[in-house]
């Protein structure tokens, strides 16, 4: 159907309104300027909403208006009992981090630096990519971490079979389809929709068919994002422990490997993505039992900038120490965190994004981050959880600029500031999340009070999660024997 849209120019001097007469396929909206595909695609929307902001205006600080009815008159911004507090925070974190990235996905750290010179701060209204994510929603990356905690709250225990049907309605739900989830994702919600699939074969047929591509072919040479190597051992599934960790909070590190292997072997049975998912889980696990640390704004150092004395037994070089010499399986992962221990420092209240890119901080994050991944994407299991230990370690004390740092770094982001909003919610709680973040994300179903509901409902297990395994043999994997393998 032929239609007619305004198209405000890209360049913010001015504001050029073309017309655009053109049959809104999938190729065509590729083919128009980043705003005509936005409006393409929410036709009800008003093309004045699409008008650029003002040069006086920081991008940063460009909000659209919200319908009062959708701001509740008492946000969730504290909690009494300390651990529903970083229950709360952690997931409420990981889906501020994830509705922060979301525009940027796939970007790298100097076009977002340059696209947003005062700084990533708050969520953006634009979504410039092919698959545009409405403002304040979240992506695929969070939709499958929600579908998990629904699993463990609904059931009482970390089972395969529950968590692979809680991902499958997500399929039956039809929504996939405007989450924009990642090509390996979309395949195995695809393989789980089908009756009286198997549940260990999911992983290696999966590998096999994304080997037989062009693009995984040639993923090594090119740093192009879609064909970065997604598959098993892709970030998908550190993206979605965080629930296992905090379920499991109050059990051994081993029974916690257990749960992570049960919720993520039918879709990442591959050394890196399970290494991922057991880093990820082995840090929230540790960082729940541990005091929560002075911010900043807590203390008389704050005016300056200065770091809050921290105890050193808790700190960020204790968790770095204890992943290393505990935790890590792999040379890979064990390389990436010897790597952030001899370059960790911590970062000063930014005060100034404009001034912090020119800096010796800044220029130190940006190349450890590029260290630590491939094509600066964080496509693996192991990258981007480095990635968001990285930010974490160095804003130990700021857990908001934490997760800022990790969504201009760009590359996987989401995933990457998902996961690292999880980490900070998990330290420090829920009382560090901003207002302007919370009052903006999406609240229909699954939205931010239903998401609030299941992460009390985690904070009240302690000894009700019970681990249940399947029958078949070939569906398990011995760990001990894994990490004889990978030493």
């Amino acid at each position: 159907m032929k239609q007619v849209c305004r198209v405000y120019s890209t360049d913010l001097s001015y504001a050029g309104v073309v017309s655009i007469h053109a049959r809104f396929s999938t190729s065509h909206l590729r083919k128009l300027p980043c705003r005509a595909r936005v409006l393409a695609k929410c036709p009800s929307a008003s093309a004045i909403d699409f008008l650029p902001p003002k040069l006086d205006t920081p991008m940063s600080t460009f909000s659209p208006p919200l319908n009062s009815d959708e701001i509740p008159s008492v946000l969730p911004t504290s909690c009494d009992d300390e651990e529903t507090s970083k229950c709360m925070g952690a997931i409420l974190g990981a889906m501020c981090g994830n509705v922060l990235g979301a525009p940027v996905q796939n970007d790298r750290h100097w076009v977002v630096m340059k696209r947003w010179p005062d700084g990533l701060t708050d969520f953006w209204r634009f979504d410039v990519g092919p698959d545009a994510v409405p403002f304040g929603h979240y992506t695929g990356d969070f939709s499958l971490l929600l579908a998990t905690t629904k699993s463990l709250v609904t059931s009482a225990s970390c089972s395969a079979p529950d968590i692979a049907k809680a991902l499958s309605e997500l399929t039956e739900a039809e929504q996939h389809a405007s989450r924009n989830y990642s090509p390996y994702a979309r395949l195995v919600l695809t393989a789980l929709s089908e009756p009286g699939v198997r549940l260990a074969s999911i992983p290696y047929l999966a590998e096999k068919f994304l080997n037989a591509t062009t693009s995984r072919r040639s993923h090594i040479t090119s740093d192009r994002s879609e064909q970065e190597p997604f598959g098993p051992s892709d970030n998908g599934a550190a993206a979605r422990i965080l629930p296992v960790a905090l379920a499991f909070r109050n059990k051994s590190v081993p029974q916690l490997f257990s749960a992570v292997h049960e919720a993520c072997s039918f879709s990442h049975a591959h050394t890196i993505g399970m290494e991922g998912a057991r880093v990820a889980a082995a840090t929230a696990h540790w960082l729940i039992q541990q005091q929560r640390p002075a911010t900043a704004s807590d203390t008389v150092e704050a005016a300056a900038g200065k770091l809050p004395d921290h105890p050193v037994e808790s700190g960020p070089e204790a968790l770095l120490k204890y992943l290393l010499e505990k935790i890590a399986m792999t040379d890979d992962m064990r390389g990436k965190l010897k790597l952030m221990q001899k370059r960790m420092f911590q970062m000063d209240k930014v005060r100034s994004w404009r001034q912090m890119y020119e800096t010796t901080e800044w220029s130190t994050l940006v190349s450890v981050h590029s260290s630590l991944t491939r094509h600066d994407y964080a496509t693996s299991g192991t990258e981007a959880v480095a990635v968001a230990l990285w930010c974490l370690v160095t804003n130990w004390c700021r857990p908001e600029q934490a997760v800022i740092v990790s969504a201009t770094l760009a590359g996987s982001v989401p995933v990457t500031s998902q996961i690292t909003g999880g980490f900070a919610g998990t330290l420090h709680g829920l009382d560090w999340i901003p207002e302007r973040w919370l009052k903006n994300l999406e609240n229909g179903v699954d939205g931010r009070d239903q998401v609030l509901e299941l992460a009390r409902g985690i904070a009240g297990f302690d000894s009700l999660v019970v681990l249940q395994r399947e029958d078949d043999p070939d569906f398990l994997v011995d760990l001990v024997e894994e990490n004889v393998e990978n030493n």
